[in-house]
């Protein structure tokens, strides 16, 4: 089983052809190419290690949207957590950053935790003149799952460490 690195007390994907996202995607997944790895279809899903950590957690990612002017001007990104809506964002732009805090009750401390992400304005771009038939929405670059407040974290560990 996958787990997080509690000498850093995060869970990093990097999508990228040199990267670990192997070992988290689940449907909906494109190969990964040089630096990313687009979703395909409506909807996608990674599978997460249980995580251990104190308080709220922060899932940051950088993605690109697949845009075509005049088209498909944005695309729309639900993502869930174990069944539970945690957030939703239009993205427009080129390559950015977002995160979420997210409760860590909603996170499973002994099951695999399951983020679950809804794109409907996916579209293939075969259909608008370029050579490429799969059904793109979002190209994601990296992904961490992290405490939001990362020093009550490291106290926690070394007090636990302290303790065996």
């Amino acid at each position: 089983m996958i787990s997080p690195d509690p000498s850093r007390g995060k869970v990093h994907i990097n999508f990228g052809a040199t990267g670990n996202s192997q070992e988290f995607v689940a449907e909906g997944w494109s190969g990964s190419e040089t630096a990313h790895r687009w979703t395909i279809g409506k909807t996608s899903s990674l599978i997460i290690p249980p995580l251990d950590f104190p308080g709220d957690a922060l899932i940051t990612f950088n993605a690109t949207p697949f845009l075509l002017q005049d088209s498909v001007t944005v695309q729309k990104l639900s993502i869930f957590l174990n069944g539970v809506m945690v957030d939703e964002f239009a993205l427009s732009g080129g390559l950015q950053r977002y995160s979420i805090v997210v409760p860590f009750m909603k996170f499973s401390r002994s099951k695999v935790n399951t983020i679950l992400m809804e794109h409907p304005n996916a579209a293939i771009p075969a259909d608008f003149g370029i050579n490429d038939s799969r059904q793109l929405a979002i190209s994601f670059e990296s992904m961490s799952i992290e405490p939001e407040d990362l020093g009550l974290f490291l106290d926690a560990h070394l007090l636990l460490r302290d303790t065996h």
